[in-house]
């Protein structure tokens, strides 16, 4: 009854060995079909800072400069993404907190929005864009001894600003 997906996970150990590994979605966005563009942000709950981009790792990688900034722990897209440019950084600035796994997609022009909250502490973030999709890369760390089960869970709220 809500305007909400909720993704359970569950992972039990039948094993004889520590399974130890990340998990996290791509969360492909694309709201209201529009194209990434600068009616496009995300808010952030830790101080983004953008580390790394890959060239090697897709052809058509570019810095996210000029296309995006971050301000007031915001990535905000400055202009229309290029359909030749895709953009991909590894993230830091988040710390221990359960409340830095969470963030909210914005479309400035519809005031669509999507928010996403996790219940468990990241391991990682990594921000990956092109012309058709918006993706804030939430990764949690996974250690499971034998016998064991570990849980976890996201949440996506959608909503109109």
């Amino acid at each position: 009854g809500k305007p909400e997906l909720v993704i359970s996970y569950s992972l039990e150990n039948m094993g004889t060995q520590t399974l130890v590994a990340e998990q996290y979605n791509h969360n492909f966005f694309t709201i209201d079909n529009e194209y990434i563009g600068e009616n496009y942000e995300l808010e952030l709950f830790f101080p983004p800072v953008f580390e790394t981009f890959h060239p090697e790792k897709f052809n058509r990688q570019r810095s996210f400069m000029p296309y995006s900034k971050i301000q007031d722990n915001k990535i905000i897209v400055l202009q229309d993404v290029d359909v030749d440019v895709g953009i991909f950084s590894i993230m830091s600035g988040f710390g221990n907190s359960v409340s830095h796994h969470h963030g909210i997609i914005r479309n400035k022009r519809t005031r669509a929005c999507v928010d996403i909250k996790g219940d468990t502490r990241l391991a990682g973030f990594h921000f990956w864009t092109d012309i058709i999709t918006f993706c804030p890369e939430f990764f949690i760390g996974i250690s499971v001894k034998p016998g064991e089960t570990q849980n976890w869970k996201r949440i996506y709220t959608f909503y109109e600003e």
